[in-house]
């Protein structure tokens, strides 16, 4: 009976030399009849016709397995651009519009590249430091999704599943907000204070400023981290809720020099 790694190699063999037309499948048994025909003295030989039936069916399997596996633009990346980026992305949009397969094959590298520096979806901050709404970034899962998408040659997929229209978010009332609280570096409450969100006041692109507040009980709560800041997309970071904060919190930032940032007051100083 064949060895399950002499079927093992035929197959990662087969995947590194067959044509970007052959199916891998018919590849696989072309290897495996080839061994077949060499007899015992071939690395792979001494297969039976049997194995090669057996081959024929595990490759056939496996490459159906992989096609089905595959990202493709039409079942996932299409969702994810339509969702995260077709705001922009569009005709007649603010940026080149990405809402069909070509126009995204066409740029597939350039997407990959900044998705993974995370320089796209612009949202500023890193994710899950703070609890910010309207948080438009990508998990690592939908990073992943994009950079196996390019990997696995851009693929278009069934374009029946598609997605066929953009859907633009709905538009949302600006959230009220107050004052705002400069902060240059390190600055202690005198009083509480309810704050709604955060902005940049002076910031050198690219800076990356982790801030939080350290309550007078010991207990450190994360506020925000600018990363790769980009004065182009600048913006009011809410909180989620209004957090509200004991007089004599610090509020301490740690990362680039030379930079300032406010709260924004839900309620009058």
């Amino acid at each position: 009976m064949m060895r399950a790694e002499k079927l093992i190699q035929i197959i990662k063999t087969a995947k590194l030399t067959s044509g970007v037309n052959d199916p891998p499948s018919l590849v696989v048994v072309d290897e495996a009849y080839l061994a077949f025909r060499r007899g015992p003295g071939d690395p792979w030989g001494g297969l039976t016709g049997v194995d090669l039936q057996r081959t024929h069916l595990f490759a056939t399997a496996a490459c159906a397995h992989d096609q089905v596996t595959a990202v493709t633009w039409s079942r996932e990346v299409s969702r994810l651009v339509n969702r995260h980026c077709a705001g922009c992305h569009r005709e007649g949009g603010t940026a080149f519009p990405l809402t069909n397969f070509r126009q995204a094959h066409d740029r597939a590298q350039a997407i990959s590249k900044t998705v993974l520096s995370r320089q796209m979806p612009p949202f500023g901050a890193v994710k899950g430091f703070g609890d910010l709404k309207d948080d438009s970034s990508l998990t690592q899962e939908q990073i992943e999704l994009f950079v196996k998408w390019v990997q696995a040659g851009a693929m278009e997929g069934d374009a029946s599943l598609s997605v066929k229209s953009v859907s633009l978010p709905a538009e949302k009332p600006a959230a009220a907000a107050g004052p705002e609280w400069r902060v240059d570096g390190t600055r202690t409450l005198d009083k509480p204070m309810t704050f709604a969100g955060i902005t940049s006041a002076s910031m050198p692109l690219g800076a990356s400023v982790r801030v939080v507040a350290q309550k007078p009980d010991g207990t450190v709560e994360p506020l925000i981290w600018f990363y790769g800041y980009d004065p182009k997309f600048t913006r009011t970071w809410m909180f989620r809720k209004p957090m509200t904060l004991p007089s004599g919190t610090r509020i301490v930032s740690s990362g680039s020099e030379g930079m300032a940032f406010s709260l924004v007051s839900s309620t009058p100083h």
